[in-house]
């Protein structure tokens, strides 16, 4: 199981230095490195694209529903190049869930273009996880309200969810509801 590798611990610990400011437990900010083994503690799919590109998802054990995330690795570059996506929700009365995206990278990263490998992985996570009968649920749908970038050194770009063409997803998922 990807989540109790011991180097992967290592490989969050050296990649993401950056703080993040959404989740916390006992009244303390989580660690970025920590949040991504909470955010797949509840392991979804692990899938290796092009022999290069690992994308391995999962949720917040008891929180499926809204809080998700999807670490995607680069191991074709030195060191690893590595992005983690939170879903996290803004408000969350009925689905769709209205989510804030937060992307964190481990090197710094201009939006325009985001990694076009990254970004498929995005878009078929996102797709996955509406589908009826994902993980035996109806699917999950998210309605992303902002997406944010942030930096290894901690600057945060605001996005719209167009911008990575998400709006798509979320429209094309959340039709049926």
């Amino acid at each position: 199981m990807l989540n109790r590798n011991s180097r992967l611990a290592a490989l969050l610990k050296a990649s993401f230095p950056q703080k993040q400011w959404f989740w916390y437990d006992h009244d303390h900010f989580t660690p970025l490195p920590s949040l991504v083994h909470i955010f797949i503690g509840v392991p979804g799919d692990a899938i290796l694209d092009d022999n290069r590109y690992v994308t391995a998802d999962g949720c917040v054990p008891h929180d499926c529903v809204a809080n998700r995330g999807m670490l995607w690795i680069d191991t074709g570059t030195q060191p690893a190049f590595l992005m983690f996506a939170a879903i996290n929700p803004i408000r969350s009365n009925n689905p769709p869930f209205e989510s804030h995206l937060w992307i964190y990278t481990s090197r710094k990263l201009s939006w325009q273009p985001m990694p076009a490998p990254f970004l498929f992985s995005l878009h078929r996570w996102l797709a996955a996880t509406g589908e009826p009968g994902y993980r035996e649920t109806d699917g999950y749908h998210y309605s992303f309200s902002i997406e944010t970038i942030v930096q290894p050194d901690g600057v945060m770009v605001d996005l719209g969810p167009d911008v990575l063409g998400l709006s798509a997803v979320s429209a094309q998922h959340g039709a049926g509801l």
